[in-house]
């Protein structure tokens, strides 16, 4: 049998990637002149309940790491279905000037902008990283909670590309992002 080295399976490692199903959570943090910085993530998990602390995966290139680690604490807002625009915002780079100008947002006393209609946003203060590969596994604490309305269904990113639970989401149906659009102009 013959194995493949790491880098032979990394485009089939990304695409099998892209077949798992994740809420869309947008990380924010302050910088070190108090400015708002923010970047979407879908590898983010519970750790714990107690005490209550989540998981982020951030990979050490992206513009966020230093300052986040470097101010220690983080929020992370669970985007609701109809938070489509926030998510394409923050998904281009060259959008990285007016982010925060989509969406409205109020300040935690940790400083980290929490996104107003989120479905939940986690304030958390960071308690350990480990670095693996090309990624940080970022451990927060959770401070505080801010919990949305029952009613708002999540963000889902599936197969590259925003999708929302239907209406008839028990049934187990699935909307592309392109009916997202539609159904929000």
């Amino acid at each position: 049998m013959k194995f493949a080295n790491d880098r032979d399976l990394a485009p089939s490692f990304r695409e099998a990637m892209s077949r798992l199903a994740a809420g869309v959570t947008l990380i924010t943090t302050c910088g070190s002149e108090g400015q708002a910085l923010g970047m979407l993530a879908t590898a983010v998990s519970s750790v714990t309940a107690d005490p209550p602390t989540i998981l982020v995966c951030i990979n050490r290139t992206a513009s966020i790491h230093r300052d986040l680690t470097a101010s220690g604490v983080f929020r992370a807002n669970f985007l609701a279905e109809d938070q489509y625009e926030v998510a394409e915002c923050f998904a281009s780079s060259k959008k990285r000037e007016s982010r925060f100008q989509v969406g409205q947002w109020k300040t935690e006393p940790s400083g980290a902008p929490a996104l107003i209609g989120a479905i939940a946003s986690l304030d958390c203060k960071l308690t350990e990283m480990v670095d693996i590969g090309t990624h940080s596994v970022i451990f927060g604490q959770v401070v505080s909670i801010n919990l949305g309305h029952d009613d708002s269904d999540p963000l889902i990113y599936y197969a590259r590309n925003y999708c929302s639970l239907a209406s008839s989401s028990r049934s187990g149906r699935v909307e592309r992002s392109a009916d997202i659009k539609s159904a929000a102009m």
